[in-house]
């Protein structure tokens, strides 16, 4: 039983799927030096201690903002850049939609102007309900403009109307 997590009693060996002793009755005790832990080639997945997100694409207002606003930008980053928030241990600022060297004078991009970045919010739901990161975005939103003045930092809110707030 090789790679199988397995328990010992009266002198036998079984798998840890087997709840008692076949020769005696007694219940499942497993040792801990006992087990052998199972491996991710044995296929039996494995958990990592830290989750990470799996990549995902914009959501729907986002996507929508996309449309909107962005459209004629040539290069347009989905969570393209992360800014590291200084102070706070190991806290990063993904925004959603990032565009290098946006110049809205000059009718949209021109290179060597400057990198902006977009944070893009739905409008609040019934009652007035935001989503619990809404103020957790706005606190890393604010620190990552005061951390990183060469950036332009737009915070782009939908209304119930279905306009967008952008500051």
């Amino acid at each position: 039983m090789s790679g199988i997590p397995t328990w010992t009693c009266c002198g036998r060996t079984y798998a840890v799927k087997q709840p008692t002793c076949k020769t005696c009755g007694a219940p499942r005790v497993v040792a801990a030096a006992a087990v052998s832990a199972p491996t991710p080639s044995s296929g039996t997945p494995r958990a990592s201690p830290v989750a990470k997100r799996a990549r995902r694409g914009p959501t729907a207002t986002e996507e929508a903002f996309r449309r909107e606003y962005l459209l004629n930008q040539r290069d347009v980053y989905y969570e393209g850049v992360r800014f590291v928030l200084p102070g706070l241990d190991r806290h990063v600022y993904t925004p959603d939609w990032v565009v290098p060297c946006w110049d809205a004078s000059r009718g949209g991009l021109t290179w060597g102007e400057h990198l902006v970045v977009f944070e893009v919010k739905p409008a609040p739901g019934k009652g007035g309900f935001r989503h619990p990161s809404y103020n957790r975005a706005q606190v890393a939103f604010d620190a990552a403009r005061a951390a990183y003045p060469a950036v332009v930092f737009v915070w782009a809110e939908r209304q119930a109307d279905g306009t967008w707030k952008v500051r």
